[in-house]
């Protein structure tokens, strides 16, 4: 009786070890996503939405060829705030310390351009509302807040990981200012999963990048359809990656800058979405 019943308990030792759920090895690609879901303007929510969605699809197909766990992370509501970004950078740090995740942080919402500091990357505004003069103001507890500071946050958590920093966002001087719209969208079609496509990624996204959606003193477009820059974005990186020997990063920047010349009619005016590069 005994020796059934030791043979029982190694059974059970045994089993316990096998049974423990294998642990995913694979390195991560992490959204981090920003997005005014909460805007007051009922067409701004709704395009803002829209390219998140779009957003979180494209990037999740780049992971794919990359052969990442993919993860993704919206701040919206309540969380639409700097402190809740940095304590979420703390809790990433923290849970992948040691790793090397590609980061790609998508800031989707209002902006502006500071009158008082010669720089061209804007400041974000988080969560908005307008007052009696129909002035933006943020509600952010700290402020409209740099997007360099941003950019320097994701760095000092990931020093040795690839970092892509992308805000759509006005950049001009807001004072009695209104948003502009446009209506535009792309659909995301399937691209093949070559071995060129997956080296071709690979090289890509070896190199931190920052985008924004507009130059000092100009607009963003966006409507219940989307934004103007994503719709671009997702245009040009899926279209790269259906033609992989063309995927690299300058390709990318080159059809980005050649697209921004494109002018487009908007009530009646014919205007033109520009956009910006930054380190």
């Amino acid at each position: 009786m005994k020796h059934v019943t030791v043979s029982f308990f190694v059974l059970l030792i045994l089993f316990s070890f096998t049974s423990k759920p294998q642990q995913n090895n694979q390195e991560k690609f992490i959204l981090i996503q920003c997005g005014a879901t909460s805007d007051p303007n009922e067409d701004i929510r709704k395009g803002v939405q829209k390219n998140m969605d779009g957003m979180e699809e494209l990037m999740k197909k780049i992971a794919t060829i990359l052969n990442r766990d993919f993860e993704n992370i919206e701040l919206t509501g309540n969380n639409f705030n700097d402190q809740t970004l940095k304590k979420q950078l703390t809790t990433l740090e923290n849970k992948y310390e040691g790793q090397k995740p590609i980061i790609v942080f998508y800031y989707v919402g209002h902006g502006e351009a500071d009158k008082e500091v010669e720089t061209e990357l804007p400041y974000l505004l988080f969560k908005t509302r307008r007052d009696a003069n129909n002035n933006l103001i943020s509600l952010n507890p700290n402020g409209s807040i740099y997007l360099g500071t941003i950019s320097n946050q994701i760095e000092a958590s990931f020093p040795y990981s690839t970092r892509w920093v992308i805000a759509e966002t006005c950049n001009q001087f807001l004072k009695n200012s209104q948003i502009h719209n446009y209506s535009s969208g792309v659909s995301v079609n399937a691209g093949t999963q070559s071995q060129l496509l997956k080296q071709n990624m690979t090289d890509v996204f070896k190199e931190s990048l920052t985008i924004y959606s507009s130059k000092r003193g100009e607009p963003a477009y966006i409507t219940k359809d989307g934004g103007v820059f994503f719709a671009w974005f997702d245009e040009i990186f899926t279209d790269l990656i259906d033609n992989p020997e063309e995927l690299t990063l300058n390709n990318l920047k080159r059809k980005l800058i050649k697209k921004q010349r494109t002018r487009f009619d908007y009530q009646g005016k014919e205007v033109m979405q520009t956009l910006g590069f930054g380190k």
